[in-house]
């Protein structure tokens, strides 16, 4: 099966359960605050949410002044999108093949989609295309290293049973494995396409003793 036979199985998955993604997301919440204070003054600037969903981060960058397109392979979660966010544009579409010209936007973002992705270098290569340069690009997924706040035990554990257990978004021998990544292995991927790199690990209701334990991690980038 070709990744982009596994992608439209991934988009049918969404639109399947697009009920259950919240369509709203605090503004203090640690992903919101690390996009606005790595990105500055957005007012004006334009920025793609890269995987947005229902559009929760999409509709805090247009609060804020920023233009905003975003992107996704589902019809329903955008549908709603769109129904819920004055401003925006949201369009259909994946992330590894972007119909947008090279060096287009100032910022782009993109929250919890890479995991989603089968290729996740021709997804960050693209994000990366249609950046200014100078722009910048930040990506916030799942850290592989993080620990349960509550069980004490790798999340990367518990995210495999709950899969062995068909309890996780995709069902049991589904063709395609959520991906958690490496604290490393985004930002050289990153570093490829960027002048400039960093990550940062953003924290958990539950403060653990050393950040790199944390769920979240913040891959930044200027092109």
């Amino acid at each position: 099966m070709t990744k982009e036979e596994i992608e439209n199985k991934i988009k049918k998955r969404f639109n399947e359960l697009s009920n259950i993604f919240p369509e709203s997301i605090a503004k203090d919440d640690p992903r919101v605050q690390s996009i606005l204070t790595f990105l500055g003054d957005i007012k004006g600037k334009k920025i793609l949410d890269a995987g947005c969903g229902k559009g929760r981060f999409s509709k805090l960058l247009i609060e804020k002044g920023g233009v905003v397109t975003g992107v996704d392979l589902s019809e329903k979660l955008l549908k709603i999108a769109k129904k819920n966010i004055e401003g925006g544009d949201f369009v259909v579409g994946s992330i590894t093949n972007l119909k947008f010209s090279d060096n287009l936007f100032d910022f782009v973002v993109c929250v919890e989609a890479l995991e989603h992705i089968p290729d996740t270098i021709r997804a960050v290569k693209e994000m990366t295309r249609v950046l200014k340069k100078d722009g910048k690009i930040i990506i916030i997924d799942k850290n592989k290293l993080s620990f349960h706040n509550r069980l004490f035990l790798p999340n990367i554990f518990v995210k495999k049973y709950m899969e062995f257990s068909n309890k996780w978004m995709y069902p049991k021998n589904f063709p395609f494995v959520e991906k958690w990544f490496f604290p490393t292995e985004v930002e050289k991927i990153l570093g490829q396409y960027c002048k400039d790199t960093k990550r940062k690990y953003l924290e958990d209701n539950k403060k653990k003793l050393f950040n790199i334990f944390n769920l979240f991690i913040a891959w930044m980038g200027i092109k």
